[in-house]
């Protein structure tokens, strides 16, 4: 009996490793294949988050150098590789916020968008981006409502946003991200001081990668884009391509596929939805049987409820009439651990406790899964909707 149950779990952790082998090769081939066969009207943009940097300075004293760099001020870098059917071009975003979620994401590429369809001798009316599926970044509800709409205002018309495979995420950002960090520290060792992020600005020497300068008011501009409440999507833990014909409406699909352009969403099944509800949801475009229509007042499943709870993500948890912040640290059947972070006060201010507090939850007791909270100093701060979501439950 015990052979047997070994033999089924074999068997189904193979299953599991074939499933993710072949997701691997065929997410790697689709981004070859599209990159190769770039038409004029396209680009693609490879992004990434790059790890902050710390500042630094040549001369610094014992207790700045390996003391909690409470002082010491980070940069944000998000990395860019953007392709035409010409060429390509690599870029690389500053920022002073810390923030790295699906919004400050947008921000980001924006200027980088925009140069492009600038520079382009033809008009540029599609974007593919292509990155890694972090659930704190890019693959949220939060990103396709902003996927379903923002590009629109710039003048693009198609839009798909496709993510690797788990584990086979790095790529052409990465090495730019680390160009540009080299950049920084051979510049701090030449005798010179990086003090704070803009300095990254004045001191650009890493040939061909062009620099672009993101505020605080950048990122906030895409914090008012989202609405209130923002419909959950089904299943968007498997999915590896979003795509977006018109204002307000993507289609979702557990792989990518650019074989029937400029449709390019009839194969591997993909879902229809509605991210916005003044939308009509009898759009015009063509809808083979194939497609499953899931619009935003449909009801939640038991799956979307189970991918909603997965480790890494912030929630906010009710614990004896209480209201807590925390992140998600395993999953066991119905409950799941959490550690928690302290509230100042009353204040929009939280900290990690010097002891872990991971305590056991029921599923009941999680109020709402919000984003990563932003940096703020040695704290961190909830966003303005989660804040005002806080202050509501």
């Amino acid at each position: 009996m015990v052979q047997w149950q070994n033999l089924l779990r074999n068997s189904t952790e193979l299953d599991a490793i074939a499933i993710h082998h072949f997701n691997w090769l065929h997410q790697a081939q689709k981004f070859r294949q599209l990159k190769d066969n770039l038409r004029e009207n396209e680009i693609v943009l490879h992004v990434d988050f790059s790890e902050n940097y710390a500042c630094k300075l040549n001369r610094e004293i014992q207790s700045s150098h390996f003391g909690d760099g409470g002082n010491r001020q980070q940069a944000s870098i998000h990395t860019v590789v953007a392709y035409t059917s010409t060429g390509s071009q690599s870029y690389a975003t500053i920022s002073d916020s810390l923030s790295h979620n699906e919004r400050a994401a947008w921000a980001h590429i924006k200027p980088v968008i925009q140069e492009m369809m600038q520079n382009s001798v033809q008009k540029i009316d599609t974007l593919h981006v292509l990155s890694d599926g972090p659930v704190t970044q890019y693959r949220n509800r939060a990103n396709c409502f902003l996927l379903s709409s923002v590009p629109y205002t710039w003048g693009l018309k198609q839009i798909t946003w496709n993510y690797s495979e788990r584990a086979h995420g790095k790529g052409a950002p990465d090495g730019v991200g680390g160009a540009v960090k080299r950049m920084a520290d051979n510049h701090v060792h030449g005798g010179k001081d990086l003090q704070n992020p803009k300095d990254f600005l004045i001191n650009r020497e890493v040939e061909n990668i062009r620099f672009k300068w993101i505020d605080e008011s950048d990122i906030n501009v895409f914090n008012e884009m989202l609405p209130p409440s923002v419909p959950k999507v089904p299943g968007l833990l498997k999915t590896h391509q979003i795509l977006s014909f018109c204002p307000g409406e993507i289609y979702y699909r557990d792989l990518s596929c650019f074989c029937q352009y400029p449709e390019m969403w009839e194969c591997f099944k993909p879902t229809k939805m509605r991210m916005d509800d003044s939308s009509n949801a009898n759009s015009d475009h063509l809808q083979p049987d194939s497609i499953q229509e899931t619009y935003a007042e449909s009801p939640s499943t038991d799956v979307e409820k189970n991918e909603e709870y997965t480790v890494g993500k912030f929630v906010i948890v009710s614990y004896d009439n209480k209201l807590f912040v925390g992140q998600i640290s395993k999953l066991l059947l119905d409950n799941i651990e959490i550690n928690c972070m302290v509230q100042h006060g009353k204040r929009n201010v939280f900290k990690w406790p010097n002891k872990p507090d991971c305590i056991f939850y029921h599923r009941e007791q999680i109020a709402s899964v919000i984003s990563e909270p932003e940096p703020n100093q040695r704290a961190a701060q909830l966003t303005k909707y989660d804040w005002l979501l806080f202050n509501e439950i």
